[in-house]
C-alpha cells in the first residue's frame, strides 16, 4: 500500500525527520525515492523515482532496468498516465523460485519480473512512476478503473480516520461497486457524504461498513 502523502508531511513537520519511500517485495528492492532526489515529503510519498529518465543519486538507480507494460499485450508504454504492470530487472531481484515450489515462472521472455503491481508514469518531465494498486485489486465500476490502495491512501489522511479499507462488491449494472470500511479515529466519527450538485458523485460512494470486522493479513493488510 502507498504511503499516505500526510504521514511523510506529519513526520516532517513535527519530527524534521525524513522518510524513504521505497517499492519493494520479497522479490527484491527496486524503487527507492530519497529526501535528495525528491525533497517535498508530499511528492515523494506518491511518486517514485523513474530511473532512466534522469540522473538520480542512488546507485540502485545506475543498476536497476524499470518499465511499464500492458499487461494484456507486454507493449511498454512510455506515455504519462496510462496504467501498466511494473517490471523490474537488476541486482536487487532474486533470480527465481526453486523448481520444487510449484510456482510459475514470475519473468518475462526479457528477464523483467512482473511485479503483478499496476504504477503509471507521471510528473512534468515524465520522471516519476505513480503506485496505481495490485493488478488484483482494481475496481472496475462501469468501465472505471479505480485504485482502491490510492482512495485509502487519500482518505486516511483525515485526521478523524483511524483506519480504512475499500473494498469491491458485485453489481448487477456497474460490474463493480466500492463501499468504504471506516474506524472511528480519537477525534470522533466520521460521516462519509457524497458531492454536492455542483460536483460529480464521488466513484467510491456505494456504503459503509465497519472495518473492525474485517480480516487482515500477516503484515497487517485487510484482506479484501
Amino acid at each position: 500500500m502507498p504511503l499516505a502523502p500526510s504521514l511523510l508531511q506529519g513526520w516532517h513537520d513535527q519530527y524534521g525527520i525524513e522518510i524513504i519511500n521505497f517499492y519493494g517485495s520479497n522479490e527484491g528492492i527496486a524503487l527507492l525515492g530519497t529526501p535528495k532526489d525528491i525533497p517535498d515529503p508530499a511528492v515523494r510519498a506518491l511518486y517514485f523515482p523513474r530511473y532512466g529518465a534522469r540522473p538520480w543519486s542512488i546507485s540502485m538507480a545506475r543498476t536497476t532496468l524499470a518499465r511499464i507494460v500492458d499487461p494484456a499485450t507486454g507493449a511498454e508504454i512510455t506515455e504519462a498516465g496510462v496504467p501498466g504492470e511494473l517490471r523490474v530487472k537488476g541486482p536487487g531481484v532474486f533470480p527465481g523460485y526453486l523448481p520444487a515450489s510449484g510456482v510459475p515462472d514470475p519473468f518475462d521472455a526479457d528477464g523483467y519480473l512482473k511485479t503483478g503491481d499496476i504504477l503509471e508514469i507521471a510528473g512534468d518531465d515524465l520522471q516519476y512512476l505513480h503506485y496505481v494498486d495490485r493488478s488484483k485489486d482494481m475496481i472496475v465500476r462501469g468501465g472505471m478503473k479505480i485504485s482502491a490502495a490510492e482512495l485509502e491512501g487519500f482518505i486516511s489522511g483525515h485526521p478523524k480516520i483511524g483506519d480504512v479499507a475499500v473494498v469491491a462488491y458485485p453489481d448487477e449494472v456497474l460490474g463493480e461497486r466500492a463501499p468504504l470500511s471506516l474506524t472511528r479515529g480519537k477525534a470522533g466519527v466520521v460521516r462519509v457524504r457524497r458531492e454536492g450538485p455542483e460536483r460529480p458523485p464521488v466513484p467510491l460512494a456505494g456504503g459503509r461498513q465497519d472495518v473492525a470486522a474485517r480480516q487482515v493479513n500477516s503484515s497487517g493488510r485487510y484482506l479484501r
